[in-house]
């Protein structure tokens, strides 16, 4: 999973006053769901709970070279661009990497990214400037849409990871992020002799487990982390 600090969507809009920045709603994150009997392989989070902001991306799946003019062009390769202002026709996603190309000057990184029609999502153009989308690519863009959680800065998350099965041991991963920089991420390992039971207990949280291998673990959430201290 990918965690940003929230105030770098907070950049200096320049572009049309009747659009706006993109509104961002906290989701709690607590999960799996109590009772619920799932899967996890190894590397996988085994529980979840924190808080962050789900926030709209695209993957560019192919590089784009455009050039806007005789003097002008841009290259941008392919990555992930998380959405960040909207108008009523488009929503704006900046690339982290955008180089514009110019014949007299050379070639210099830029800020800008991929403008998506809100009506038609087969239409994106590149734009320099939110609130002026209308450079045209050709060929078009391979887009894929997602949703990427951010974690904002006041955030905290807690996970377990499933670290695979040594003999009758289970072992996992724990670990936890917040965005204060005074909180570094903290990371613990953790194992359990299933000779001693198949119920897992670890800050608060408690989990069976029905059958674990070196590769995966199933197993029912009984009970979630507690809640951090504040």
């Amino acid at each position: 999973m990918q965690y940003l600090i929230f105030s770098f969507l907070l950049f200096s809009i320049v572009g049309c006053a009747s659009g706006r920045p993109i509104i961002l709603s906290a989701e709690l994150i607590d999960e799996p769901n109590i009772g619920e009997v799932v899967s996890a392989d190894i590397g996988d989070p085994v529980l979840r709970k924190g808080e962050h902001y789900p926030v709209p991306a695209i993957n560019l799946l192919n590089p784009i070279s455009k050039d806007a003019g005789l003097f002008v062009g841009f290259d941008i390769p392919v990555q992930q661009m998380l959405a960040v202002y909207e108008d009523e026709n488009y929503t704006y996603y900046q690339a982290t990497q955008m180089i514009q190309k110019e014949l007299l000057v050379g070639n210099s990184p830029v800020r800008g990214g991929i403008c998506v029609s809100k009506k038609d999502r087969s239409i994106a153009k590149v734009y320099v400037a939110v609130g002026h989308c209308g450079l045209k690519i050709e060929p078009d863009p391979v887009l894929s849409f997602a949703t990427v959680p951010i974690m904002s800065e006041l955030g905290f998350l807690q996970e377990l990871l499933y670290n695979g099965r040594v003999g009758n041991y289970v072992r996992f991963l724990y670990r936890d992020s917040s965005q204060n920089a005074e909180e570094p991420e903290n990371t613990e390992d953790l194992q359990h002799n299933l000779d001693e039971g198949n119920d897992v207990v670890f800050r608060g949280a408690r989990l069976e487990v029905l059958s674990a291998s070196n590769k995966s673990l199933q197993y029912r959430v009984l009970k979630s982390f507690e809640d951090p201290q504040e």
